[in-house]
């Protein structure tokens, strides 16, 4: 159980990417549940936030699994060909959504590629503390992503979501989202998101 402690803002973790089961969205939830379930005062909402390839989604689609669990689609493609939004406009609501979280969750159960992925390069960019499984962590070698394993990935991530509750708004806490931001401006281009999403929009 949580120490008790008073808090007027939410924790809010944000699992960010497509809805495919490598992104390891149906574990994350396992895990949620059973850290609320363990700790039912606990000021905290789990956030599963996609794109969407869906052509029937207008604007923002949200479904609410429960009081703080919630499903966010929203496909910017359609979005963007339709002249609604501009690949820049998509640019700064995917920068928002990451510095409004407490937490980026990447735990990805399957990855086969040599470069990291973009969300990882997004979320460090806009200093996110980010929690990746250990397919991806790897990618930053430098302690600044907690690590959690696949093999064990609703265990591990039911025990972290516990952890970063306990040190949520922390020195260590926000030392790390700032040396996540240091870490991308030394060795991320700028230009990356934008040519990645440019190449998704068209």
């Amino acid at each position: 159980m949580l120490n008790e402690k008073s808090r007027s803002s939410e924790a809010m973790y944000r699992l960010m990417g497509r809805l495919h089961p490598s992104r390891g969205y149906r574990e994350t939830i396992i895990a949620f549940k059973r850290f609320k379930a363990a700790n039912p005062s606990a000021k905290a909402r789990l956030v599963i936030d996609s794109f969407s390839e869906d052509s029937s989604i207008k604007g923002v689609k949200r479904v609410r699994l429960r009081d703080d669990i919630d499903v966010v689609l929203w496909n910017p493609l359609r979005e963007v060909k339709s002249g609604l939004i501009s690949p820049a406009d998509v640019l700064s609501e995917v920068a928002k959504k990451y510095v409004q979280s407490s937490y980026v969750l990447l735990p990805y159960t399957w990855y086969q590629f040599i470069e990291p992925p973009l969300t990882l390069l997004e979320a460090l960019a806009t200093g996110s503390f980010v929690v990746a499984s250990d397919i991806v962590a790897p990618f930053v070698n430098n302690g600044i992503v907690y690590e959690v394993k696949r093999r064990s990935i609703i265990e591990d991530l039911t025990k972290t979501f516990e952890y970063l509750y306990e040190i949520y708004d922390s020195d260590y806490y926000r030392s790390t989202r700032a040396k996540a931001y240091e870490y991308a401006l030394r060795n991320f281009s700028p230009e990356v998101s934008e040519r990645v999403l440019g190449e998704v929009l068209g």
